[in-house]
């Protein structure tokens, strides 16, 4: 199937025609470009609605009832006196982000210790020792996770799971 052919069915990306060219030469072909198609379409509606990254999703297996682990992406912001706010540390700064499973029931101690294992490796970072540092759980707006409130005002214990 030509470029231009794959242009008009709404494949406009060159990553995606080399896909579909070498994806077969059956004759079952236009059911698979098609079948494509929509999966590439449905993912451009993920990234076009913010669909991404969630704060926790659930690692289901199968359907074998609830997952025991949760999946959450974690990364290190550090305060900036000049701007007088926590500013996310890049990657080549020893920041970044990362995907983690998280047992439902870790607290905050297990998730900080986790994090400290990837942000401070040996107990040190960029920005000096972590034993010279305050830290501590936060949202992405910064604010602490220590303590949350449950649905009836109830201050709670924070845990992974909720």
């Amino acid at each position: 199937m030509s470029d231009e052919k794959l242009e008009e069915l709404g494949i406009s990306a060159l990553g995606d025609r080399v896909a579909i060219t070498q994806f077969g030469t059956s004759v079952d072909r236009e059911e698979k470009v098609e079948k494509l198609r929509s999966i590439i379409q449905e993912r451009r509606r993920s990234k076009q609605s913010g669909n991404k990254g969630k704060m926790s999703r659930a690692n289901t297996v199968g359907t074998k009832g609830p997952a025991t682990q949760l999946k959450f992406e974690i990364g290190w912001k550090h305060w900036n006196e000049s701007l007088q706010k926590y500013v996310q540390k890049k990657t080549d700064q020893g920041g970044g982000k990362r995907e983690v499973s998280l047992a439902r029931n870790a607290n905050a101690s297990d998730c900080l210790s986790m994090a400290k294992s990837f942000f401070f490796p040996g107990g040190i970072s960029p920005e000096g020792n972590d034993e010279d540092m305050m830290l501590t759980l936060g949202n992405y707006q910064g604010q602490p996770i220590q303590q949350l409130v449950d649905k009836s005002g109830t201050t709670v214990l924070f845990t992974a799971e909720r």
